[in-house]
């Protein structure tokens, strides 16, 4: 039988694994933000060397952070 104090330690489990998940989310949205931000300031030499052309580059840069 369930008691009022373990339906309360469930339900905060189910809240910090929500938190822990949104968490992680807002990381790899920060991530694409910056990474996007740098990959649109590089130069043609710079994306030469990574590999990527012009139109490449834009299309990735301008992408939503949200975006894989």
């Amino acid at each position: 039988m369930f008691t009022t104090r373990k339906i309360r330690f469930a339900l905060w489990c189910k809240v910090l694994a929500t938190l822990k998940k949104w968490h992680s989310v807002q990381l790899a949205w920060q991530h694409n933000y910056r990474s996007r931000k740098q990959l649109a300031e590089m130069s043609e030499h710079q994306l030469k060397d990574i590999g990527l052309t012009r139109c490449e580059q834009r299309y990735e840069a301008q992408k939503p952070f949200w975006q894989r």
